[in-house]
């Protein structure tokens, strides 16, 4: 029987300068912290109705907003290396970091996320009351 694990790539291999780069999905917690860091990373999450990801924001996050999160889902590289990346390099692995850390539908993440960072009005409200 073919298992989930074999069918959901937790890597994927892009090609960048020539060379091979093996790109991971990025953790919750990596995730929040990069949101608490830089707030503007929030822009790529849509943590009001949270059911999709923005991918215009990607392009209006600031250079070392991007080397973040490149640096935490490709091993090889740290932010200072992922900032000398052109533009485009960092777009295209963005694109396959999301791909590998924002399943489909986004949803039950974004309720994730933002219980995480705080940005979940039932995080910060307190327990219910009778």
């Amino acid at each position: 029987m073919t298992d989930f694990i074999d069918i959901a790539p937790l890597t994927f291999t892009e090609m960048v300068r020539g060379h091979e780069v093996e790109v991971h999905g990025v953790e919750y917690a990596d995730i929040a912290q990069i949101v608490f860091r830089f707030p503007e990373m929030g822009t790529l999450f849509d943590m009001k109705s949270k059911t999709k990801l923005n991918p215009a924001a990607i392009g209006a996050l600031s250079k070392t907003v991007q080397a973040a999160l490149i640096a935490a889902a490709v091993p090889r590289l740290n932010e200072a290396n992922a900032a000398n990346l052109s533009p485009g390099e960092r777009a295209l692995l963005i694109s396959r970091i999301l791909l590998l850390t924002v399943p489909s539908p986004a949803g039950p993440f974004l309720e994730a996320l933002a219980r995480l960072t705080g940005r979940d009005s039932a995080a910060t409200s307190g327990p219910e009351t009778a």
